[in-house]
């Protein structure tokens, strides 16, 4: 009858193991589940950040890209009136190429109007769209600007306008 006892004592220890082991599993299983939500809500607060912050760097880039085109506009428009004002004899016009600003050779010495053709910020090119003069010279280049609050590029002109004597 003793050994009755025991195994019946046995078993229902054994039972009792289990039954604790299944709590501790569905303990971990929930508690696994809380961990890994906490990690999801964390991705997404970082990835909503970032996203702010591209946003922000991209709007800081592009204003400085626009300055800096305004910058190598003025400087063209400066160098085109150099160019125009230190013309042989009185004679005014403007000139022919960028290379006559790079080099102006009218009057027997070189003159630098202009150091280098600049980059534009824009387009990362040394292209530029130029405005014609009437006599068929440079008197100005277009400067690509983006348009706050819009997706859209728009050329204002920057021009070298002679005094009238």
């Amino acid at each position: 009858m003793q050994h009755r006892t025991s195994t019946a004592k046995h078993n229902r220890l054994e039972a009792l193991k289990r039954s604790r082991q299944r709590e501790r599993k569905s303990e971990r299983k929930s508690q696994g589940g809380f961990t890994f939500l906490g990690l999801l809500l964390a991705i997404v607060l970082l990835g909503i950040g970032l996203t702010a912050a591209s946003e922000v760097w991209f709007t800081t880039a592009q204003r400085q890209r626009q300055a800096q085109s305004q910058w190598v506009a003025q400087e063209f428009v400066r160098a085109i009136g150099s160019y125009y004002e230190s013309g042989p004899g009185g004679v005014k016009r403007f000139p022919k190429s960028v290379d006559d600003l790079l080099e102006d050779r009218r009057s027997g010495t070189v003159r630098r109007h202009l150091r280098q053709i600049y980059v534009n910020p824009q387009t990362g090119s040394r292209e530029w769209a130029w405005v014609t003069a009437p006599d068929g010279g440079l008197m100005g280049v277009q400067a690509p600007v983006w348009q706050a609050g819009t997706e859209s590029l728009r050329q204002p002109e920057f021009v070298y306008v002679p005094l009238k004597p």
